[in-house]
């Protein structure tokens, strides 16, 4: 889950550091496009159930509830990168 962590995290740092420095759209769509390629295919991101079982700290009875709001974020991720492909 760290990984995954990371990898929003450090796109997330790109899009805002080219935002401040007024960086054309085409170095924004390259970084959103990072973002969307962790979505599909085995072991990618789609693929994230945070549960007791893969170590993370959730009471079992939590459980449905928290991945439903994991999908609901990565969604609004997937659709909020698709903002800087219009850009180009």
């Amino acid at each position: 889950m760290t990984q995954w962590a990371a990898h929003f995290r450090e796109c997330q740092d790109e899009l805002l550091y080219l935002i401040q420095k007024g960086a054309p759209g085409a170095k924004k769509a390259a970084v959103a496009s990072d973002i969307r390629s962790v979505y599909g295919g085995m072991g990618s991101f789609n693929d994230l159930v945070i549960c007791p079982q893969n170590g993370q700290p959730v009471a079992k009875k939590d459980v449905n509830a928290v991945n439903r709001t994991l999908r609901k974020l990565a969604s609004k991720v997937y659709a909020l990168s698709w903002l800087y492909q219009s850009e180009v």
